[in-house]
């Protein structure tokens, strides 16, 4: 090996979750409305839980509204589709850990969303 190579040392991370994948412009738009949720209401409030169908609801609410036109809502200046995208992580959350959230509570998922 030359003093021009560099050896590469071992991680075991074979089949673990790459978020790698999650595009900057995705996360932007989570913590951004993120910060706005926590001023408005409190740093991690939306953890403690809703019922799914509301958290559905508010995305499709935020969709409408990007597609009637409507770029940016009018409380926090944020881009609809960022909001939309928050509310959706809602329900994935709350259908991965608050089980009585779910829309069929008796219908459980696997980690690989199934």
């Amino acid at each position: 090996m030359s003093s021009e190579e560099k050896k590469e040392g071992i991680k075991h991370d074979q089949g673990k979750d790459d978020f790698t994948y999650v595009s900057l412009e995705m996360m932007t738009a989570l913590a951004r409305v993120r910060a706005f949720g926590a001023k408005k209401y409190s740093r991690d409030n939306w953890k403690t839980g809703f019922k799914v169908t509301r958290s559905l609801a508010a995305a499709l609410r935020h969709i409408f509204a990007r597609l009637s036109g409507q770029k940016y809502d009018s409380e926090s200046g944020l881009d609809h589709l960022w909001h939309a995208a928050c509310c959706l992580e809602h329900a994935i959350y709350d259908a991965a850990n608050h089980s009585h959230n779910e829309i069929n509570p008796n219908v459980g998922h696997t980690e690989d969303g199934r």
